[in-house]
């Protein structure tokens, strides 16, 4: 299953749908700012628009980024969190309405994610540039550009109208700590409960293991060396039985019998040998 790489994936889920709103904002404002093309804010929305889709495949299907198996598979409560009608991931999931499409986080999170998708596409389709080159956080060579040396004030307020505007980017600029970045946390919470229980089970299959390990011990302990050793002393006292019985006792005087008596005898306590 990989646990560690699925829940590295889904936490990259997060910080990719941010990257998505922060790239989607900055192509459709394009007022120089943040010191980035029209062309490297496409590319860059579109990498991370495909990374958050790649992340997201190897969650739910698996067979890539080290995650052999996909959520979809294995994980009842990761599907009814996809796939199934409502918001859980809200504090109050009897209410799933928003602002801007109030019946995305009605159906899931994967129709919410789809909805995202399909927005950011559109953006990308309305606002990008088609020649654009693929790179990402390419600004840093613009540092000394005097291209962005100008405040361009009408870009600025053409990009906030758009902003408001446009309802694909207000329900990309919504997701930023919205329904889909809550939805992706829920998510993760999921998987690190799962790996949770998997370690627990782990953890008791050892202790298992370990008290039959143990067992066997005091098992090997006692056929080995207590039982051997209280056989070897019963022998060794049948030796000694044998021994006494071919002493010649009938040649032994009053005394010496006494004497043999005292040694092998059992006494009463209090009782002192005569001789």
């Amino acid at each position: 299953v990989n646990m560690g790489s699925t829940t590295n994936q889904a936490g990259r889920r997060r910080f990719l749908t941010e990257g998505v709103v922060h790239y989607t904002r900055e192509l459709v404002l394009n007022d120089g700012f943040s010191r980035l093309t029209k062309a490297e804010s496409t590319a860059d929305l579109r990498h991370y628009l495909t990374e958050l889709g790649d992340a997201h495949s190897a969650i739910t299907r698996g067979g890539a980024k080290r995650i052999r198996i996909g959520a979809d598979t294995r994980s009842p409560a990761h599907n009814r969190l996809m796939y199934s009608p409502g918001c859980p991931w809200r504090g109050d999931p009897a209410n799933c309405s928003s602002a801007v499409r109030p019946d995305a986080a009605t159906r899931g999170l994967h129709y919410l994610y789809s909805t995202f998708v399909d927005a950011a596409l559109a953006v990308l389709s309305a606002h990008g540039e088609e020649d654009s080159a693929d790179g990402v956080d390419t600004y840093a060579y613009h540092l000394d550009t005097k291209e962005f040396d100008e405040v361009r004030w009408n870009a600025t307020v053409r990009g906030l109208r758009l902003l408001e505007e446009d309802a694909d980017v207000a329900f990309i600029l919504e997701q930023f700590e919205g329904d889909l970045h809550q939805g992706w946390q829920h998510a993760l919470q999921i998987f690190y409960d799962e790996t949770h229980e998997f370690l627990e089970k782990a953890h008791f299959e050892f202790l298992t293991y370990f008290i039959v390990y143990l067992s066997g011990l005091a098992g090997l302990f006692y056929l080995v060396l207590f039982r051997r050793t209280i056989h070897d002393a019963v022998k060794e006292a049948e030796k000694a039985r044998e021994w006494v019985h071919r002493v010649p006792m009938h040649i032994f005087t009053p005394e010496e019998l006494l004497l043999v008596e005292a040694y092998f005898g059992v006494q009463k306590q209090g009782d002192k040998p005569s001789l």
